[in-house]
């Protein structure tokens, strides 16, 4: 073999050396697990349930919903609860027959962390239609804000009850109030309904 052929079969047998070193390095970077992002922490999701016969409670939930986003349930009651007689009747079953047929008969909660849940206030008792949701529902691990909403009569130990029935099911009562609606238009009532819910929201999103 000539000088020549030497010196060519050297210098490829070096161009060989060099690239498969770059491929064993690029290998080896390419093996090599990517920079995680930092984590991003999971903003907590809210859940707002009502039972509205006037539309009181609706307008409040709807503006609490506004305020926290996330996600809203009507509670219906499938028995007529209209008109004066349908008040008085839900009075007397509020006291005496508080489950009720509702739709949905369930909620699924599992997405959520925090519910709020409202229902006007018939005597010293919530609603039979939220008193049902509430039998229903299994609240393990979940922070609830519970509120009521009534013309004038409706004490705290009335979400007093409540709050220890809630809990009795494995959930934790957080906060609750209560808006009385005698003499005062919807616009206030959400007014006031705005004005707690944003003054609160941090609290209860935590």
């Amino acid at each position: 073999m000539n000088r020549y052929h030497c010196t060519a079969a050297f210098f490829v047998t070096v161009t060989l050396c060099i690239i498969l070193a770059a491929s064993v390095g690029v290998l080896q970077v390419s093996g090599q697990a990517a920079p995680q992002p930092p984590a991003v922490a999971k903003k907590p999701k809210a859940l707002v349930v009502y039972y509205s016969r006037t539309g009181n409670t609706k307008a409040i939930a709807e503006t609490i919903r506004e305020v926290l986003g996330g996600d809203i349930q009507e509670i219906k009651d499938m028995k007529d609860r209209s008109g004066f007689f349908g008040f008085i009747g839900g009075m007397i079953d509020s006291r005496k027959h508080p489950i009720t047929e509702i739709s949905p008969m369930q909620v699924n909660i599992k997405d959520y962390d925090l519910l709020v849940i409202g229902s006007p206030g018939w005597g010293v008792k919530l609603t039979p239609a939220i008193n049902t949701f509430i039998t229903n529902t299994d609240f393990t691990g979940k922070k609830v804000v519970l509120f009521g909403v009534a013309s004038a009569r409706m004490k705290q130990a009335t979400l007093d009850e409540y709050s220890k029935f809630i809990a009795s099911k494995s959930g934790k009562v957080i906060d609750t109030f209560i808006i009385k609606t005698l003499f005062i238009n919807q616009d206030e009532i959400k007014a006031e309904a705005k004005k707690i819910s944003s003054e609160r929201a941090t609290k209860w999103m935590q």
